[in-house]
């Protein structure tokens, strides 16, 4: 009896060891920056990010998003499963940020030069070194998280997190005066256009608010639709009258293909 007792005890000793040296050597990441957490301090926090990234040899990851939107909600899980934790750890500075009813987050969006974030979630990977935006040409994508599979979330980060950035800048293409005329004229639709929805998240904000309280406005649902029509229009317009310009050969004329301007119920 006291030989079988000595084996289990000696089993039990090499199991506890076992799981804190896996512990140990797990990568790990504080629980607040898994969470939607807010931030009180947006220029201080943006700042120490910068410093813990460079540091650290990372890119900035930043969620923005918040625990009433069900898209946010499914990102979150996902960046928590096991097959994400090695790859945030090895190449991301993570931090989820609370946007609350739409009131907050524009300190991040402004730093890459967004007056507004489009949709909730949006992700935001920033190289350190220059504070520019790595993945402005799909990251309007997780406006649907929850459509988004767990591979299809695990390959996107590992191959932003693996991008040498230096290495992927190509020769830029040299523009003709048209096309620079186009890009001036695209960016100044843009930017009217990200004025409307961040003076809509002013009226729409304190709506949903109230409608997640369970008290919600009559015209709520009228509002919120609308936005979301111009909200969801504004990345695919972009996009195709990018390709639209860098298409033009020298000697080619074209005008940019926009939707028309309808006023909001509110406007």
């Amino acid at each position: 009896m006291r030989i079988i007792k000595q084996k289990v005890l000696s089993k039990l000793l090499w199991v506890t060891l076992f799981s804190v040296t896996l512990l140990s050597v797990m990568p790990t990441l504080s629980a607040e920056s898994m969470t939607f957490t807010e931030i009180e301090n947006p220029e201080q926090f943006i700042a120490e990010q910068k410093q813990a990234a460079l540091k650290n040899n990372k890119k900035i990851l930043w969620v923005l998003g918040s625990q009433w939107c069900h898209d946010s909600r499914s990102l979150e899980r996902k960046l928590h499963l096991p097959k994400m934790a090695s790859i945030l750890a090895d190449y991301y500075q993570t931090s989820l940020i609370d946007v609350s009813y739409l009131s907050e987050g524009f300190d991040f969006t402004q730093l890459v030069g967004m007056r507004t974030y489009y949709a909730t979630p949006t992700v935001l990977i920033i190289d350190p070194e220059t504070m520019s935006l790595i993945n402005a040409e799909d990251m309007h994508i997780w406006s649907n998280a929850y459509k988004i599979s767990e591979q299809e979330t695990h390959d996107y980060f590992l191959r932003y997190g693996s991008l040498d950035v230096g290495s992927e800048q190509t020769d830029v293409p040299e523009l003709t005066a048209h096309q620079q005329a186009l890009l001036a004229q695209l960016s100044q639709y843009v930017k009217s256009q990200e004025r409307r929805i961040k003076a809509s998240y002013l009226v729409i904000g304190p709506m949903l608010e109230a409608y997640k309280k369970g008290e919600a406005d009559q015209k709520f649902d009228r509002y919120w639709k609308a936005l979301a029509e111009v909200r969801k229009q504004l990345p695919q317009t972009i996009a195709d009258n990018k390709a639209l310009i860098m298409a033009l050969n020298a000697g080619d004329s074209a005008a940019l293909v926009l939707p028309e301007d309808k006023p909001l119920p509110w406007e």
